[in-house]
């Protein structure tokens, strides 16, 4: 998730994620800060609807959590 395309592509599938409060797209990952456990998991539903791999972190201790995806478009893979 290099490109502006596929960050625009993220942060527009979690707009639709009710209770998101704040969202920071970087090279590769997303950090989040929801209002309710159940929301973690509909944001990564909205990840992968919009067609990338999430991968969970290993801590829960926090409401912000770091989504790993994959690289899904040419501008990445060219990267």
């Amino acid at each position: 998730m290099q490109s502006a395309h596929c960050q625009m592509r993220v942060r527009n599938a979690l707009q639709k994620v009710a209770g998101i409060t704040a969202q920071e797209i970087a090279s590769g990952t997303v950090a989040l800060a929801f209002e309710e456990e159940h929301q973690l998991q509909e944001a990564a539903k909205a990840i992968e609807a919009a067609g990338y791999t999430v991968v969970m972190p290993d801590s829960e201790t926090t409401q912000t959590y770091q989504f790993k995806t994959n690289i899904n478009c040419g501008g990445c893979v060219a990267a």
